[in-house]
C-alpha cells in the first residue's frame, strides 16, 4: 500500500546487493536514501563492515557511517534531468 522499500543481499562483509521499489514509480535504478539506509541497516546488525559498497543496477555507491556519526555516501552521478521552477508568492 504504497510503500518504499529496499531489498537487501549482503555479498560479503564489504558488500551489498540492493534492489529499490519507490512508491508510485516501481523498481528504481538506484536511491541514494535506499543506499545509506541499507548500508548502515546491514552495519547495525553486524554484517557488515563500514564502508560498505552498495551494488544497484545503475551501478556501485560506496557508504561510510560509524556510530555518532554522519552518513557519508560517494560514487559516480549522472545529471539526468534540468529544470526550473517558480513560486507565486
Amino acid at each position: 500500500n504504497r510503500t518504499n522499500v529496499s531489498f537487501v543481499q549482503v555479498i560479503d562483509r564489504k558488500k551489498i546487493l540492493i534492489q529499490v521499489w519507490e512508491r508510485g514509480v516501481g523498481a528504481t535504478a538506484s536511491s541514494g536514501t535506499g543506499c545509506c539506509g541499507a548500508a548502515v541497516t546491514v552495519i547495525r546488525l553486524g554484517l557488515c563492515d563500514s564502508p560498505v559498497e552498495v551494488s544497484t543496477t545503475s551501478g556501485s555507491q560506496f557508504v561510510q557511517w560509524k556510530l555518532d556519526s554522519a552518513i557519508s555516501l560517494t560514487g559516480h552521478a549522472d545529471l539526468i534531468a534540468k529544470g526550473n521552477c517558480y513560486w507565486n508568492c
